[in-house]
């Protein structure tokens, strides 16, 4: 977690300076500033109380239900994030194991270049191209196929941006899998579609 995001995005909800911020959890200005700054992170029992008051702010509220729409998904559906270690699933449906091999809970924060074969690292790099975690990208939608296991299977993939304010880019993945009569990989191509420059805001929810 960034605090220095989330105190900014603390301060900005509720409309108060550091130094009431600072007054209210019995610290100085000068560790609210050092937090905000990145140079250090609030003890736990501070840590505590603010993430009690960033629970009720609009973005925690949308990132939640995202969450849970996502984790109660009937179909395979995940959401990406982009850490130090590179793309990685920060969530995927429950379902999503019962519906496909491909994809696993044990799968949740690992990089996805190169868990999945070539054409989805390809997809990938054009997306990171076109700045999809930069705020870039509104959505993209294709066909992909994916190599695991030894198998390889096409699906159809659907991404939708968003971005929190105070906070990072986070990408909404649905997945199509064929039917079993068309799914022969040998008839399928890769291809991918990508809207750009008119990501989803939360702005208005402040």
């Amino acid at each position: 977690m960034s605090w220095v995001n989330k105190i900014k995005e603390l301060r900005h909800f509720e409309d108060i300076k550091q130094d009431a911020l600072a007054l209210q959890l019995g610290v100085s200005q000068a560790s609210v500033s050092q937090w905000e700054r990145g140079v250090s992170e609030p003890p736990p029992n501070i840590q505590s109380k603010l993430l009690k008051r960033l629970a009720k702010t609009p973005a925690a509220r949308f990132i939640e239900a995202l969450r849970v729409s996502v984790r109660t998904s009937p179909n395979v559906a995940g959401l990406l994030v982009d850490r130090d270690e590179g793309v990685v699933f920060d969530l995927i449906s429950d379902s999503a194991a019962e519906l496909t091999e491909f994809l696993g809970h044990d799968d949740v924060g690992k990089p996805i270049h190169g868990l999945f074969g070539p054409d989805v690292d390809a997809q990938l790099g054009r997306l990171l191209e076109a700045g999809l975690f930069e705020g870039r990208v509104e959505s993209a939608s294709g066909v992909t196929l994916l190599h695991r296991h030894g198998k390889i299977r096409p699906v159809e993939l659907s991404l939708t941006s968003f971005r929190v304010p105070h906070s990072e880019v986070i990408v909404r993945l649905e997945v199509r899998i064929p039917t079993p009569t068309d799914q022969d990989p040998s008839e399928h191509t890769s291809s991918l579609k990508i809207v750009r420059d008119k990501l989803f805001s939360l702005k208005d929810l402040g």
